[in-house]
């Protein structure tokens, strides 16, 4: 009897292998994807003007990550993104279309909210650790509301 729940179990267990976790960041993929809309921006402990808030947006489309806003001209850019969700706060790294350049930050997702802080491009002081932007941090806090279709 024993002997057939053991079977039982390692038959079960081949069936449903548990994924490693260098895979762990597909699955947190999930809630970020969609289209957020950002409602508050500040790089530097600075408050961005009104009208950059209201350009910046990011849309996560797979493994792709389109930021649009970022530019004066509201052009697109294509990046690549990946997650971490084993660290806290849950790591998100983006990197810019043909550039070799990952830059670093954190993330929350709370029900409709996104909250995400990322170092400047320029900066090599490495991820940030708390969800803020202060003088001469060098990091930008933004915060995002899903749109919902």
């Amino acid at each position: 009897m024993r002997r057939a729940l053991f079977i039982c179990f390692v038959v079960s267990c081949l069936g449903f292998p548990a994924r490693p976790n260098a895979n762990a960041g597909e699955d947190a993929k999930d809630p970020l994807q969609g289209v957020w809309i950002a409602r508050s921006l500040e790089s530097d402990g600075k408050a961005a003007p009104a009208e950059a808030v209201r350009r910046m947006q990011f849309t996560f489309q797979g493994k792709k990550l389109f930021i649009k806003g970022n530019f004066a001209d509201d052009r697109v850019e294509e990046c690549t993104f990946k997650v971490d969700v084993t660290q806290s706060p849950k790591h998100l790294d983006i990197t810019p279309p043909e550039s070799q350049l990952r830059i670093p930050g954190i993330y929350d997702v709370k029900d409709d909210q996104l909250s995400v802080c990322l170092r400047h491009a320029s900066s090599s002081d490495g991820r940030p650790t708390e969800f803020a932007s202060k003088v001469d941090s060098k990091l930008i806090l933004i915060v995002f509301q899903r749109q919902h279709e």
